[in-house]
């Protein structure tokens, strides 16, 4: 028997998605479900390629450094092994898996270099105009200690970023 509660994210209480391998995303419009007893979620999620798209773009345009686990989240949606990943961006397997467990910050031309590969090997044309604008600023890109929360907004059947139209 099924004791679960059913919810709706909203804006003011958002669905935490961690589907993605990233810490703070968050979704709107979507069906969830939750456990009384262990407090357990699971949500209902429409359009995922489509939703890890829209993620993707929000971390490629974010000004600050990638995380590890950003990295490791651009790396598996572009199906590379992370042994495969290392050699194309020329370091060892080991330095490439301590970026990605956060033991080891990487440089902010791997930064670069990264959301470029991203970018122009994604399939996505929309972006290749982001890689643009990373290229642009890449000489502003700030160390912080936590990027900014993800949020995307089901409208409909398609996911969007809350302040597009």
């Amino acid at each position: 028997m099924d004791h679960t509660i059913e919810r709706h994210a909203t804006a003011d209480k958002p669905y935490h998605y961690v589907g993605s391998g990233l810490s703070n995303v968050f979704l709107i419009g979507i069906t969830y479900r939750v456990c009384p007893v262990c407090r357990f979620q699971s949500g209902d999620i429409p359009a995922i390629k489509q939703l890890h798209r829209l993620i993707a773009k929000q971390v490629l345009a974010q000004a600050e450094p990638l995380l590890g686990e950003q990295m490791r989240f651009l790396r598996k949606e572009l199906g590379e092994k992370a042994s495969e990943f290392a050699k194309i961006i020329d370091v060892a397997p080991e330095t490439c898996s301590r970026w990605e467990n956060g033991r080891q910050r990487p440089s902010l031309t791997i930064d670069l270099l990264v959301r470029l590969y991203y970018a122009l090997n994604c399939g996505d044309p929309e972006l290749v105009e982001t890689a643009r604008q990373v290229v642009s600023r890449a000489a502003v890109l700030r160390r912080r200690r936590k990027p900014p929360n993800i949020a995307a907004s089901l409208k409909g059947n398609r996911w969007r970023a809350p302040h597009a139209a």
